[in-house]
């Protein structure tokens, strides 16, 4: 396993950090998933993700809440667990 020393601040559940800061740190990883608040995700699909983000420079990210995931109230109540970028 790689670990990743990114620079941000906790905030609540989750951190603050540069986006600029997230991809270039995603792009130099050579593991093909990525563990990010107990969540395994594969590091091509975030890095893209973050990379068509529009906005601010500054990402928070922070566990979705179970029913906000979806309307119908489905989400970790399944099992699936989900993090939300703001």
């Amino acid at each position: 396993m790689e670990q990743l020393n990114i620079v941000g601040k906790r905030s609540g559940e989750g951190f603050v950090a540069h986006k600029a800061m997230l991809v270039n740190a995603l792009s130099r990883a050579l593991a093909d998933r990525v563990m990010l608040l107990d969540l395994t995700l594969g590091r091509k699909g975030l890095l893209g993700y973050l990379k068509a983000l529009g906005g601010s420079n500054v990402v928070k990210v922070i566990p979705a809440k179970a029913g906000s995931a979806s309307p119908s109230g489905e989400g970790q109540a399944n099992g699936h667990k989900r993090l939300k970028v703001l």
